[in-house]
């Protein structure tokens, strides 16, 4: 059989691994992956370049890094500021994806016509310190793009326009939960984008 390119998803619909393999082999791992939620799906060649290969990342400063496992990078930009968090003098401690918080799906709410708690799990915490102050931060990194409102334009499908709507209106309910975890603690919350991406402290 053909081997293709597949994506597995969590309970958010957010891709978090990329394999290629055949679809009776693809159809045994979503069997042994579905009890916890998550769920397999074909990326077709074209669409599969845009998404990102996963790659490990082996922290450099092994008492800086807290996770429990090695942080995975689903992007370039993740791989890049993960060795910028390993070598800042600044940054004493960090990991990736280590942090649950409770949003409210707008679209599941909607279908369900009940409030449907969803998990967003933020990419880096990051606890800092310099010149005497110590503070903690969760960090998200996402394209610019993704962080204004779509407009819709001649050149523009109505698909994908509403795709990056429903993009952009999750991302801002994930956001505000995390804005508000984050207050509740004394944290900041930040979004970094390419056009900051390394401008961190």
């Amino acid at each position: 059989m053909k081997k293709k390119y597949w994506g597995i998803y969590n309970k958010n619909l957010e891709l978090v691994k990329i394999f290629k393999d055949t679809e009776e082999t693809a159809k045994i791992i979503f069997e042994q992956i579905k009890p916890q939620g998550y769920i397999v799906k074909e990326i077709i060649q074209q669409i599969s370049k845009k998404y990102p290969k996963i790659k490990i990342y082996k922290p450099k400063q092994n008492g800086k890094y807290k996770g429990k496992n090695l942080p995975i990078a689903r992007s370039s930009w993740e791989y890049e500021f993960m060795k910028f968090l390993d070598s800042n003098p600044y940054v004493v401690e960090w990991f990736s994806e280590g942090i649950k918080i409770p949003y409210i799906n707008p679209f599941r709410t909607v279908e369900e016509k009940r409030p449907i708690v969803w998990y967003y799990y933020p990419d880096f915490f990051v606890k800092l310190q310099k010149d005497g102050k110590t503070w903690c931060e969760i960090i998200e990194i996402k394209p610019y793009k993704q962080t204004i409102q779509p407009i819709k334009h001649k050149y523009k499908t109505q698909k994908l326009f509403e795709n990056e709507m429903k993009t952009y209106i999750l991302n801002q309910e994930k956001w505000k939960a995390a804005y508000n975890f984050c207050k509740s603690k004394g944290w900041i919350f930040k979004v970094i984008t390419e056009k900051d991406l390394f401008s961190h402290e």
